[in-house]
């Protein structure tokens, strides 16, 4: 099984997601591509991981594990009109 390890980092303190994640861990993530017009659909299951070494991912509080099952690519045009202005100054 492939896999992502996903740092978490502070951020409004409400934890709803990993709230929700310990309750469900069926999981999914999309990633839009802006560039080629395209959408990257994954689904699986993810775990919170809070002991692990995290000194690869500085200030990160717990890590993710999403272990993918099933992905799927859809071909998007639209998304290829977006531009993208600037970077989240919140995302390290």
């Amino acid at each position: 099984m492939h896999r992502l390890i996903i740092p978490d980092y502070s951020g409004n303190n409400m934890f709803n997601t990993l709230g929700n994640i310990s309750a469900n861990p069926r999981t999914g993530l999309l990633f839009p591509d802006f560039e080629q017009g395209r959408i990257l659909q994954l689904s699986g299951a993810a775990t919170i991981d809070w002991d692990s070494d995290r000194t690869a991912f500085p200030g990160a509080q717990r890590l993710l594990t999403f272990g993918i099952e099933k992905a799927i690519e859809i071909e998007y045009p639209a998304l290829a009109s977006y531009t993208l202005r600037e970077y989240s100054p919140f995302n390290p």
